[in-house]
């Protein structure tokens, strides 16, 4: 016998959220490259910490697929930390790479803290 299934497509805010994510993954390689090809590519932890956040924002943005909850709770949590940095560090420096990382981050913490985001993420 053969059963029919349903797929639930992606809500907006999901698509959004995730096109969002790749947003930042996109604009973190480009500075990561930026780095290597001017030769000023320093292993310190700043250096640690950018590689390894650009990987796991790739990563989440790579799993909305598999509707699993800790997708969405990771990317909570990351987009969260994000807001903190770049947030604390414009109250020192301002500029314009850091107010559109924070633009970013809100924009998913926003649209995954939906009811139809948590619906997907939960089955």
């Amino acid at each position: 016998m053969s059963e029919s299934t349903t797929t639930d497509l992606m809500p907006r805010e999901v698509k959004s959220a995730r096109r969002v994510m790749w947003t930042q993954l996109a604009i973190s390689l480009l500075g990561l490259w930026g780095l290597v090809n001017t030769a000023s590519l320093r292993f310190s932890v700043a250096t640690l910490i950018a590689i390894v956040s650009t990987a796991v924002v790739g990563v989440l943005a790579a799993g909305y697929h598999s509707r699993k909850k800790w997708v969405r709770v990771a990317a909570l949590v990351i987009e969260g930390l994000v807001i903190l940095d770049h947030g604390y560090g414009l109250m020192f420096d301002f500029n314009l790479i850091s107010l559109l990382y924070l633009i970013l981050a809100v924009i998913v913490v926003v649209r995954l803290s939906r009811s139809a985001a948590a619906a997907w993420f939960n089955r």
